[in-house]
């Protein structure tokens, strides 16, 4: 009895031992989006790894967040969106936050939102880093 109650033990702290160790898979990216300069008022980011793993953040008044991007090298798409319309009656959407008018939506040109003619790209590490973002017509 004694010798099954050791193999038990030993199996149990194997098991939380190997629980706790996996590494993270996965980095926290925010920063800045902006189109020549000026905040994107709408949107959508994403990093994908070459395994085609996504991780993707919204993009508000020119700021945004990634909270599970893929670690390693990823390719990076930009998507401008028309602020939704339930939006619009709350006012700004304007990095400042000090107009009553909505900013206005400006289309992004096209390869952005492509992975492979975007030519935006960016490293993800474990933990928090920043990638502000200025695109350019």
């Amino acid at each position: 009895m004694r010798k099954g109650v050791s193999i038990l033990g030993a199996v149990i702290a194997m098991l939380a031992f190997a629980n706790g160790c996996h590494a993270p898979t996965t980095g926290e990216v925010s920063g800045k989006a902006t189109f020549q300069g000026q905040p994107i008022g709408w949107g959508t980011i994403a990093m994908i790894d070459a395994k085609e793993v996504v991780g993707s953040g919204v993009i508000r008044a020119g700021l945004y967040k990634i909270p599970k991007a893929p670690l390693g090298p990823c390719k990076v798409t930009v998507i401008a969106h028309p602020p939704p319309p339930q939006l619009a009656q709350f006012g700004s959407t304007k990095a400042t936050g000090n107009s009553s008018q909505p900013a206005a939506f400006v289309p992004l040109p096209e390869r952005y939102q492509d992975p492979e003619k975007s030519g935006l790209s960016f490293t993800v590490k474990t933990g928090q880093q920043v990638y502000d973002i200025d695109l350019k017509p």
